[in-house]
Formats: C-alpha cells, sequence, structure tokens
C-alpha cells in the first residue's frame, strides 16, 4: 500500500532518522546530529560509533545491552559477499516485504526475521547498507515491531570504508532467540489507508509528507517499474 510506505518514511524522518553527508572522521565525532539539531540525534551514527561498538568499548548512549549489526542488501545486490563490517548479518530486503506491492510481510512472518537475527526488544541494532533508504525501510520495520534501540549508520558501507574501518568477508549466522513479546508492539507507527484518509479530511490536524523525488511527485513518473500509477496522495506537500 503506497500510503503506508510514505507515511513510514515520513515516520522516519520525525524520528530524525536524517541521512546526511558524511565528511570524513572528526574528532570526538559520534553523531553527525546534535541534541539541538534533532531530539533523537543518537539514531544516526557515525563510523566512529560503530567501530567503537565493535572493539567492545562504550560510545556514547549505549547501554551494554548486547548488540546486533546488520547489513541491508536489496534482491540484486551482492554486496555482503564482497566484504561488510566485521561480524556484520545479512538481511535481504525481501525477507521483510513481499511482491507485487512490496508491503511488510505478516506480523507472525516479521516476528520470525528478527529472532531469526538474534534480536529480541532489548537489543541494540545497527543497521547499515549500501542504499540507505533500504536500511531505513528496516529500521521502521523493527521500530514497529518494538525494538527499543534501533541506530542507523550514517553514510553506510561506503562511510565506514572512508572512515578506515576493517571489512569482514565471512557469512555470519545468529542463533535464533525470543523476541520478548508479540509484534507488533509499537503498531502505531504504521500507517493504514483509513489514517491517511482522515489526515487528508483534517490536514490542519497533521501533515502528509510525500518524500519521493519530484518527478513521482508531480506524476512525471511512477518512480517504480511495477507500478503503473501516477501521482500523489491530495493534501501531500
Amino acid at each position: 500500500m503506497r500510503g503506508a510506505t510514505i507515511a513510514a518514511l515520513c515516520l522516519l524522518a520525525a524520528a530524525c532518522l536524517v541521512v546526511v553527508k558524511w565528511n570524513g572522521p572528526k574528532i570526538g565525532y559520534y553523531f553527525p546530529l546534535s541534541p539541538e539539531q534533532a531530539p533523537n540525534h543518537h539514531k544516526l551514527v557515525s563510523p566512529k560509533w560503530v567501530a567503537e561498538l565493535i572493539e567492545g568499548e562504550t560510545p556514547p548512549t549505549y547501554e551494554g545491552r548486547g548488540f546486533v549489526l546488520v547489513e541491508v542488501n536489496g534482491p540484486r545486490d551482492r554486496g555482503y559477499a564482497r566484504g561488510h563490517l566485521p561480524g556484520a548479518l545479512l538481511l535481504e530486503t525481501g525477507a521483510i516485504e513481499r511482491a507485487p506491492m512490496w508491503n511488510l510481510v505478516s506480523d507472525e512472518e516479521l516476528q520470525a526475521v528478527i529472532e531469526g537475527l538474534g534480536i529480541t526488544r532489548e537489543t541494540t541494532v545497527v543497521i547499515y547498507g549500501r542504499d540507505s533508504t533500504a536500511a531505513a525501510r528496516v529500521i521502521w520495520a523493527l521500530m514497529f515491531a518494538g525494538v527499543a534501540d534501533v541506530r542507523l549508520l550514517d553514510g553506510g558501507f561506503g562511510a565506514w570504508k572512508r572512515y578506515g574501518g576493517r571489512v569482514d568477508r565471512v557469512s555470519h549466522r545468529a542463533a535464533s532467540v525470543e523476541f520478548g513479546g508479540e509484534v507488533p508492539m509499537r503498531p502505531e507507527y504504521r500507517a493504514t489507508r483509513e489514517d491517511v484518509a482522515a489526515m487528508m479530511e483534517d490536514s490542519k490536524a497533521s501533515w502528509l509528507v510525500d518524500v519521493r523525488s519530484a518527478a513521482e511527485f508531480e506524476g512525471r513518473t511512477s518512480g517504480y517499474d511495477y507500478i503503473s500509477a501516477k501521482g500523489r496522495i491530495p493534501t501531500a506537500v
């Protein structure tokens, strides 16, 4: 459902999971954003922050409850096999969404995927990819499921390489765990078609934000080879 996908991306924006240009390592640089710029600035972490986590240190805001590092690959992306962050697990986007519209899988399937990655609701999860859009999609799914501490590596794998971080070529697997609750624990993080319709009726109470390209917003392209419909949801900005 396109409305749900757009709303999901809006949620990530609201959560301040902002991807900013990374200009190289800086002394004391852990977060690309400051508390003044975004209340949830700690959701976006630098390669320095992740490197310290991997080395067994305690970077700022990490509570020491254990962590899982996940690389997100698209359906045609084979980047993980060529090299990934040390200890990173692989998650292909097809595990959490289905054709033809690529909406989120059932709650039961999503929980099984998360548990198979060794993730509980208390685990700190660091997500990255070659494509930060796909990584952000997974972050939203984990937040929706109920994982309390999810982070996005600013700049993804490219930023890690520029930082000079070590690269691992071993394929890693996790021992399955119990999540610690029934997915979804934060159902309010997903907007339904009915939710979006209500927003359209009361545009003064909420904003419907379109985060696609200008060409998609203006209806010149759908942006997807499997979607013929073009245009935007009424009242979207």
